[in-house]
């Protein structure tokens, strides 16, 4: 992500996954001479109420706004000492969602903890990152551990889709350094049918070699294309159990996933694959919208 002076935006409500989103968007700034703004929501519903309940002493209400801007203040310049980026603070007052999902359009990458202060609300609801990810139209990151160095080792979803190539190529901005592996899981399309039909296992299993070989040579192809050196693992298989899995053995320390453009009514939801793999992956996640 060289060239432009980019805008990163960690959005944080100084929860434990926040703060590793926080040190990881500046660990990003910096690397790459990027600007960023750690951003605060305050929600307005609940601040209203508490207009409501302090009404004849509205200066507590502006205090606790205030120290909110203080407190993401001082995190935005001790982050600035540590990494050397360049960062600004900003609070907002709004609905949380909308606002984030405005900076989900204009930032170069929006950065994300995975899990909020409201750990029983994210189990019935939906993580506001898992919430958000469904509607974002940039590239966006979600943080599941502390960060200590640039990225090493990441793992792309690869279903040879323009999404998957895509983000494979925004990856390689991101993380210039890290060693990249593919992961397809492929199957032979009307495997039962073919089976009522008579085919015997042996053609079914030329068949899926077939489909095997045609996987890595695609996959080949792709990182002759970007100049990239990229492994694969092609197996058979259910894709999310494959990603996780690849994930453990190749001790990633970031998921790399394509997001196909989906419909308006669609839009607030992840696909079932990336809605796995975020649920139960342990390393940060890289979502680009198709």
């Amino acid at each position: 992500m060289r060239g432009r002076k980019q805008r990163f935006v960690a959005a944080t409500d100084f929860s434990r996954d926040a703060g590793y989103a926080c040190r990881r968007a500046a660990l990003l700034a910096a690397e790459h001479g990027a600007r960023l703004e750690l951003l605060h929501v305050v929600d307005k519903a609940p601040l209203e109420r508490l207009r409501q309940a302090f009404r004849t002493k509205p200066a507590r209400v502006d205090n606790l706004v205030g120290a909110l801007r203080h407190t993401l203040s001082q995190a935005a310049s001790a982050l600035a000492r540590k990494t050397g980026a360049s960062i600004e603070a900003r609070v907002e007052i709004g609905a949380v969602q909308d606002v984030i999902a405005l900076e989900c359009r204009r930032a170069d990458l929006v950065v994300v903890g995975a899990r909020g202060t409201n750990p029983l609300r994210d189990a019935i609801l939906g993580t506001t990152a898992e919430r958000l990810l469904g509607k974002c139209l940039r590239p966006a990151l979600v943080v599941k551990r502390p960060p200590v160095r640039a990225y090493a080792r990441a793992l792309v979803a690869m279903d040879f889709s323009t999404p998957a190539e895509r983000a494979f190529r925004a990856a390689l901005r991101l993380a210039p350094e890290a060693a990249f592996t593919a992961v397809h899981a492929y199957d032979l399309p009307f495997e039962g049918k073919l089976r009522l039909a008579g085919v015997d296992d042996e053609t079914v299993d030329a068949y899926r070699l077939q489909a095997a070989r045609k996987a890595i040579a695609a996959i080949r192809a792709l990182g002759e294309k970007t100049g990239a050196h990229l492994a694969h693992a092609v197996y058979r298989g259910h894709p999310p159990h494959l990603i996780l899995e690849k994930e453990r053995t190749l001790h990633c320390d970031l998921i790399v996933l394509g997001k196909a453009k989906r419909s308006v009514a669609k839009e607030l939801f992840l696909g079932s694959v990336s809605r796995h793999v975020l649920a139960d992956c342990r390393s940060d996640v890289l979502v680009v919208p198709g």
